[in-house]
């Protein structure tokens, strides 16, 4: 149905390259990234969404362009368009943390001051870049549970 009405998932508005930055795991393309996204691990597409602003359209258009040209010279060259010439591995670095959603918490019960809510974790500012000294995580119960 996507394809007949030429809609794309949402996860490629999140891969930048061939790295997924909620996981930091490094692929060999990013269409392998995608994958990664859109159908192995949705939970790191909750954490990018959570944490940072989707790509503009025309620049996810841009990319999503070049990574047809890669699977296209794959397939003429007899591999599947999901060949990959290097294995998935994992990067060095802090992962992203658990992040709840300033709206689905519940302000009315008084918080310890290390997690209030402050204005600038509020999901109605950019969130282009992860907050930095942001503190301990909390996360609601039953909120985010995979």
């Amino acid at each position: 149905m996507r394809r007949a009405h030429g809609l794309k998932h949402g996860a490629s508005r999140y891969a930048l390259s061939g790295r997924c930055r909620a996981c930091l795991t490094l692929f060999a393309a990013r269409h392998n990234l995608v994958d990664h996204l859109q159908h192995r691990k949705p939970a790191c597409l909750r954490q990018l969404t959570a944490w940072y602003e989707p790509m503009d359209t025309e620049e996810t258009a841009e990319l999503d362009a070049l990574d047809n040209v890669v699977k296209a010279a794959y397939r003429r060259s007899g591999r599947p368009s999901f060949h990959a010439d290097i294995p998935a591995r994992r990067c060095a670095g802090p992962l992203l943390a658990k992040r709840a959603r300033a709206d689905s918490l519940d302000l009315s019960i008084p918080l310890p001051a290390e997690v209030q809510v402050e204005p600038w974790q509020r999901d109605e500012d950019t969130r282009d870049t992860p907050i930095p000294n942001a503190g301990p995580q909390w996360e609601p119960a039953g909120i985010g549970a995979a």
